[in-house]
């Protein structure tokens, strides 16, 4: 096994887990607000479909002896979109994040803070605020580049499986055998 198609299982197998969590998370926020949800629900969905045909194409490489269908590197081509959807809004996501001044990041921090509070739990609390957004940055960045990474790799593979695929033969009526 190469590092390339090893790389490319690992991050097939990670991405699939972390999509699922993800799915969990947005399923219960549909509860929540309905249509911000279902869009990401819906590339949640195009990105995990992604995931599971990689499965299939890794499937062939591992065993050679096992038919492909016919059809798996279009839907591969297909899934990539919607991964590399995902993969860019959540990039796009992150960089709207870091792109908001601090000033505005304290004001809402400071929102979600007791009125109660004293003035070491609140500068407890905004500190641990800050290192969690930071930590969440960083893990939900790491996922995105995975995706976007994952999803090259797979075009890359389909277009080789494309190519040991026998082409369909058209009858003269336009029908495909």
């Amino acid at each position: 096994m190469t590092f390339r198609f090893g790389l490319f299982r690992f991050l097939t197998i990670g991405n699939t887990i972390v999509l699922s969590f993800f799915g969990l998370i947005l399923f219960m926020a549909m509860f929540v607000n309905p249509m911000a949800a279902m869009f990401s629900l819906l590339l949640i969905v195009a990105a995990f479909l992604h995931n599971w045909n990689c499965l299939s194409l890794q499937r062939h490489f591992l065993t050679p002896g096992t038919p492909a269908k016919p059809g798996l590197p279009m839907a591969i081509n297909l899934t990539s979109i919607g991964a590399f959807i995902w993969g860019i809004s959540i990039v796009t996501g992150i960089i709207n994040t870091l792109r908001t001044p601090a000033t505005e990041m304290q004001k809402t921090l400071k929102q979600m803070i007791p009125k109660d509070a004293t003035a070491e739990e609140k500068q407890l609390f905004l500190s641990s605020a800050h290192a969690s957004i930071n930590i969440a940055l960083i893990l939900v960045g790491i996922h995105a580049i995975a995706i976007i990474v994952n999803c090259i790799i797979s075009i890359q593979y389909s277009r080789q499986l494309r190519a040991t695929l026998p082409e369909e033969e058209e009858t003269p009526d336009g029908d495909n055998q």
